[in-house]
This record gives structure tokens, sequence and C-alpha cells, in this order.
């Protein structure tokens, strides 16, 4: 259901109200309440004499109601009614159970007591979002920190004219990891080509082997966690005080490795003629040699900052959405030491024949790696 004028609004927290309430004598027709799925807590409270659904007899602890509520309603919305303020926290996998199919946290009476802990909320990584309605109650701290670089919607959140949450935390909960180094080279030292045959005509000396000696590359540093995007259902006078949904930064990428030692082969002799007036063969072409430096490994990308819908009012006194930082390229691994194989040398004429050309030497390549590309920033998130 979209939710698209303040009578809409107003309309749906009046349900919550008129079924929390409940009817009977004294409630809504004049009848003593008659509560459904609600469990009471109080600073006095016993949680060996408590019973759901009765304000005479309530909870001392959250876990302990809680724990009620899951086993008696589980897959229907529920209440927890405050009869004073208390100092716990609905944490630590306290609560999924309820928060999937809708739990109302409220002050019992007019007088609006505190919760002076955490609400934890829950996403997709624990298999569902979370529906969350406070109604004329004060909350030190509701949300979660996300735990994944995929953008994702925690769930929604609903509050009347009467209540305060001090701080709504969405953002993402860990910096990308650094990306794994390159690995050093290992020294490569390649032997001489075989010579060419002396004959009728004579052959050319082999070629060179290549020698590679070079470190790997680094690689790409993880992304930053994104903070949890939410959706928030208001009345006018509904309050969070700070709101921090801040996408992590992505992290470094690995250095790459550094480079060894690389001798390229020698080329062979080329053939000696053994006619008369035949030419000599030619020599072979001396080995490349590669003991460059790994590249360094590119950043990861900063996660994004929180999408905060609001339906109806909220009044938001501070907040921070940024996206993370692209994280930096790892640093380039030092270069080795290479040598190019050297050309063999030209077989000898017969006669007036003439001698072969000498092999070309290998060549040679043993500069630092290049650092890697620093990661894309998050995007920042926006309240619409």
């Amino acid at each position: 259901m979209i939710l698209n004028s303040p009578s809409q609004i107003h309309g749906l927290l009046d349900a919550r109200r008129f079924l929390n309430y409940g009817t009977g004598p004294g409630g809504a027709f004049g009848a003593a309440p008659n509560y459904v799925r609600t469990a009471f807590i109080s600073s006095t409270g016993n949680d060996g004499t408590a019973v759901l659904n009765d304000p005479e007899l309530p909870f001392n602890n959250l876990s302990a109601a809680v724990a009620a509520l899951e086993a008696a309603y589980t897959g229907f919305s529920t209440t927890i009614r405050l009869l004073s303020t208390i100092s716990q926290s609905l944490d630590g996998g306290l609560g999924l159970g309820l928060l999937q199919f809708g739990l109302t946290i409220r002050s019992h009476d007019a007088t609006r007591h505190t919760l002076n802990g955490v609400v934890r909320l829950y996403g997709s990584e624990n298999g569902g979002t979370s529906d969350l309605t406070l109604i004329n109650v004060q909350i030190s701290e509701v949300g979660e920190l996300h735990p994944s670089d995929v953008t994702e919607n925690i769930g929604t959140l609903r509050g009347d004219a009467d209540s305060i949450i001090d701080l709504l935390t969405l953002s993402g909960s860990a910096d990308g990891g650094v990306g794994a180094d390159g690995g050093d080279g290992v020294d490569d030292l390649r032997s001489a080509a075989a010579n060419g045959i002396d004959g009728d005509p004579p052959t050319q000396g082999g070629t060179g082997e290549d020698a590679n000696s070079s470190g790997s590359s680094g690689s790409v540093g993880s992304a930053g966690h994104c903070a949890w995007n939410i959706t928030i259902v208001g009345e006018s006078g509904f309050e969070i005080g700070n709101l921090n949904g801040v996408g992590k930064n992505g992290g470094t990428g690995g250095d790459g490795g550094t480079g060894a030692i690389a001798v390229g082969g020698d080329g062979g002799n080329g053939g000696n003629a053994l006619t008369p007036d035949g030419d000599g063969a030619n020599g072979g072409s001396g080995g490349n040699a590669n003991a460059a430096g790994g590249l360094g490994g590119d950043g990861g990308s900063g996660g994004n900052g929180s999408v905060v819908t609001i339906t109806g009012s909220c009044t938001i006194t501070a907040h921070n959405l940024s996206g993370g930082l692209g994280g930096s390229g790892g640093v380039g691994g030092a270069g080795g030491s290479a040598t190019g194989g050297a050309g063999g040398a030209g077989g000898a004429g017969a006669g007036a024949g003439l001698t072969g050309s000498n092999g070309t030497p290998g060549g040679a390549q043993s500069g630092s790696g290049g650092t890697g590309n620093t990661g894309n920033a998050g995007l920042d998130g926006s309240i619409v």
C-alpha cells in the first residue's frame, strides 16, 4: 500500500492505535481493554510472573517479553507497551522474528516513556525486512550497520507525532578489504640455444629462449559496504535527531610483486659452409628477458550512502548520507634485473662464400610496475 496523503497516514496510525488499545470495558466501547499480542514491560516487573496481554503482570526484561511474544505469536504483528522508562536493548538477534511481521513499541499511557538502548533493525541478510512502528515513545538508537556492498532496503519505520529517535543508524559496517599483494618473480636463467649444423647448406643457429621473472599484479581492493536504504512513514512532529547513513570506503589495491633476475638464452651459432663458395648460416636471435615489477591493484569502490524515502512528515535535525571514497591503487612492484640473450655468431662461408649474419640480441625489460587506479567513489545518499 502506498500512502500519498496525510489523511491516509493518520488513518493508518489511528488504526494501529485502535488495535493496540483493544476493545472491552473501558476501551473503545467503554469496556475494559482487551489487549492482544501484547507484552507489557516495567522497571518493576517480574519475568517469573509476567503474563502476555495483562498490564497488571508486566515483564521486567525485554528479552523475556520478546521470547514470550515470539513463542506465542510467530508470524503475527505484535506490540510492546512500556509502563515506565527502561534502559535495555532489543539487539543481538533479539526481536528478529517480530520485526519481520510488524512490531509496535509504545508508551502504555499518555506519558512518553524512553527506551534507553538500541532497537536493532534487520534486513535481507537475515531473510526479511523490518516493520517498526513507534507511538508516543523516545528511543536512544534505532538501526543496524549494513554488512554488504550491495544496495538494499532495511524496511519501513513508522512514527507518530509524539515519538522521537535520538539516533537512526543505517551506515555500512566496514571499509573494503585491502587487495592481496602480487607475488615476487622467481629467477629465470635460460641456457644457450643449439648451434646450427655445418653442411651444404649449413643450418641456422637456434633462437634463445625468453626468460620471465616479473612480479605479478596486486589484486583489486574490495568494495566498501553500502548504507541501508529505508522508508519512513511519519506524522507531523515525528523527530529523528541524527541520521547516519554513510557508505564505507573502498579497500586499497594490493601492491605489485618485485621482479627477480631474468637472463634470456643466447642464440646458437650458425653452421659453417662445407662446399666451396658456400655461405655460412645466420646465428640465432637471443632470448628476451622480462624482470618488470607487477602492477598495483586497483582500489575498491566506495559504498553508497542511504536513500531515505519519507511519506508524510518527519523532522531530521542532522544527517550524513555521504558515499564512501574509492580505495587507493596499490603500489607497483620494483623491477628486477633483466639481461637479454646474445645473438649467435654467423657461420663461416667456404672459399668465396659469405659469413652468416649474427643473430639479434634479445630485449630486456626491468621497469617498476605502475600504480593501480583509484576506485570509484560511492554515490551520496538523499532524502526524498
